[in-house]
């Protein structure tokens, strides 16, 4: 895949008066990855090893700066490895390729939520992945300092993307997601927009406005099949 997402949930749009799109951030919390069976899990981050807690918080901290007062913990779970190893969970070839080398399974997966209402953020997921020692896996966060004064206004994304997908022709997106993407290690706005019903069997075009920076990336139709 082109850009690879490691989160992509639902987003509320609404329009003004005037037909202009007002984007709200919220994301749904996603479920928990269950290999096998039901792994202990709590709302409640104090359920956790210290040397969990301390890390995970100390990571938060560090990351989101003045956005760390707005964010909560919304839940988490232990993944016993030995556990899943024993029932021969990685006995399976396509099993392990795909966990064991393209996306190692965590002891710890944790979920957090961070609201701002002041920036149209109902809810954005923040996900960390522990090893058993406490080292990051995977987090969705940028890897830099994220200031406030940096998340775009409606306005201020709308203006990019009509500047950055004058090639696409709409006037509207027919569909909108606030995501993560892995490889950008920044939160976008993603505009899907489906072709004009006399053109089949295409899966139509994308832009995603980056909601911190000037980045946009506009995918036509046909380098999306690749």
């Amino acid at each position: 895949m082109i850009n690879k997402l490691i989160i992509l949930l639902f987003c509320a749009v609404s329009y003004t008066v005037s037909g202009q799109i007002q984007l709200i951030a919220n994301q749904n919390v996603p479920e928990f990855y269950n290999p096998s069976k039901q792994i202990d899990s709590s709302t409640n981050l104090q359920d956790f090893p210290a040397h969990i807690q301390k890390k995970t918080l100390n990571c938060l901290k560090w990351y989101t700066k003045e956005f760390y007062d707005s964010i909560h913990f919304i839940k988490g779970q232990f993944i016993d490895l030995k556990q899943i190893t024993n029932t021969g969970f990685f006995e399976d070839s396509t099993t392990f390729a795909y966990f064991d080398i393209e996306h190692p399974i965590p002891s710890y997966e944790l979920y957090f939520g961070l609201t701002d209402r002041s920036l149209n953020i109902q809810q954005i997921i923040i996900k960390i992945d522990l090893d058993e020692y406490g080292q990051v896996l995977a987090f969705n966060w940028p890897y830099f300092s994220v200031k406030k004064s940096a998340f775009r206004s409606s306005d201020q994304i709308l203006t990019l993307l009509n500047e950055g997908a004058k090639d696409l022709n709409y006037a509207l997106p027919d569909k909108i997601n606030f995501v993560f993407k892995e490889n950008e290690r920044e939160f976008y706005w993603e505009f899907g927009y489906n072709l004009p019903t006399n053109v089949t069997n295409e899966p139509g075009s994308s832009s995603y406005v980056s909601s911190i920076s000037q980045r946009v990336i506009s995918i036509p139709a046909f380098e999306r099949k690749r």
